[in-house]
């Protein structure tokens, strides 16, 4: 009997020595949550209650409430409610208590905000994905529109063409008959050149074609008025044959500048829309070159070329000048020069 009491005495005595170690060691793993807690490091908090959870085969509510304040600020808000849900199985103070169900408050207040951020984020994506479907949207209509234009763009060239041809006195006229057409366009010309270093005018008299048919080609004056075009030369195939080869048409601007698309539109009397259709692409209708205009003057001219032949074999040639000349001259303007080389339209 003494022997078995002995014995219980060692049992309960190993018994409590063993408890007492594992209730050591949850306290210590307990301070040591509260001191990762204190560090945001919310991981290794909630690895060290599990330790003491582990320890003491059960939980209790501060370590419940430590786990609880851990999910909340890792954002696993499941958990946390898991959490406070066993926290209310639990004993704890008035004070615990209030302080674990302040987190039901703020996990409402996280997931309201949290939805919130999701909705703006899908209006904002459905925002871009209307935008970006209307981006495409125009640009194809613009690509269509620019192809439409393109399939149309020859035929309008055309019409330009011809209607510049009527406007145009023709080349390949005499003199008299091309001075004739030129005066009922641009009004009185008057011949004009130097003799004795100083500029002569006259009044154009069959005289006065005899020597312009003499020397080949002639320069006129006209009226200067701003806007207002008017014949500036022309020269002849040869010098004694009567034939109109090519003439130049200068509208005076005012002040000098250079000049600008519009004042290309205004000349060829199109659209902007249709100036740009013109000039670019890979093989654009109005094309710039590098002329020589005048009778053997050495004038050498960048200018937008128009030119069309038709299915008779008539053409029309026409220059606007548009860079300043290949000798350096003419770096701005103070008028809109147009080179008529051939009008048989």
């Amino acid at each position: 009997m003494k022997k078995l009491l002995h014995l219980l005495i060692l049992f309960f005595a190993f018994t409590m020595a063993k408890a007492q170690t594992a209730d050591d060691k949850a306290k210590a793993y307990y301070q040591e949550a509260q001191k990762a807690f204190e560090n945001k490091n919310y991981k290794q908090t909630i690895d060290y209650c599990k330790q003491v959870t582990d320890l003491l085969k059960t939980s209790n509510a501060r370590i419940e409430l430590l786990r609880i304040k851990s999910y909340y600020e890792l954002g696993e808000y499941d958990k946390v409610k898991a959490s406070i849900k066993d926290f209310t199985n639990l004993q704890a103070s008035a004070e615990l208590k209030n302080e674990a169900l302040e987190y039901l408050v703020k996990i409402e207040k996280a997931e309201k905000a949290a939805e919130e951020k999701r909705l703006a984020e899908q209006r904002r994506l459905e925002q871009e994905r209307i935008a970006k479907e209307q981006k495409l949207a125009e640009e194809k209509l613009k690509k269509e529109e620019a192809e439409a234009r393109k399939s149309t763009l020859p035929k309008k060239y055309e019409e330009m063409v011809y209607r510049l041809a009527s406007e145009y006195p023709k080349t390949k006229l005499t003199t008299g008959e091309f001075i004739t057409h030129a005066t009922k366009k641009w009004g009185e010309l008057k011949w004009f050149r130097a003799k004795n270093n100083a500029n002569e005018y006259q009044p154009i008299t069959e005289k006065v074609v005899k020597k312009i048919i003499k020397q080949g080609w002639s320069s006129f004056e006209g009226h200067s008025t701003i806007g207002a075009s008017r014949l500036r030369f022309i020269t002849l195939d040869n010098a004694s044959v009567d034939r109109i080869k090519e003439y130049m048409v200068c509208t005076p601007i005012g002040k000098k500048r250079d000049l600008t698309a519009k004042d290309y539109c205004d000349i060829l009397k199109i659209s902007p829309q249709l100036w740009e259709d013109f000039t670019t692409g890979e093989i654009p209708l109005i094309k710039t070159v590098t002329r020589e205009v005048g009778r053997g003057w050495g004038w050498k001219r960048k200018v937008y070329a128009i030119t069309y032949t038709s299915h008779e074999g008539k053409k029309f040639d026409m220059g606007i000048h548009v860079f300043p000349s290949e000798n350096g001259s003419d770096t701005n303007f103070y008028e809109k020069d147009v080179y008529i080389h051939e009008n048989t339209l």
